[in-house]
């Protein structure tokens, strides 16, 4: 996994479905997104009713701000999620 902040190597463990990620709240993860970026977040609570398939992805410590991210269908102007790995451990390089 690529560094997460200056000296850091994050550890990525196994990969977490798409179909499954609700039952992994709290976990920590790096999430591949459809822009082709990767951010690191806590997965959070999907949103009520019909936008249920939008889940909040919570920052890491104090850096960064939280998402809503689309999981498994299309939302305008929202990026989608395409990949999920649980991150199990973090290297200090330095």
């Amino acid at each position: 996994m690529p560094l997460a902040l200056p000296k850091q190597v994050v550890l990525g463990g196994p990969s977490i479905s798409l179909a499954e990620i609700g039952r992994h709240e709290g976990t920590l993860v790096a999430l591949a997104l459809d822009n082709g970026s990767g951010i690191f977040k806590r997965i959070g609570l999907a949103l009520p009713g019909n936008l249920s398939h939008l889940r909040q992805f919570e920052s890491i410590g104090g850096l960064g701000s939280s998402e809503v991210l689309s999981i498994g269908k299309a939302q305008s102007g929202v990026p989608e999620v395409q990949h999920v790995r649980r991150i199990i451990g973090v290297i200090y390089n330095g």
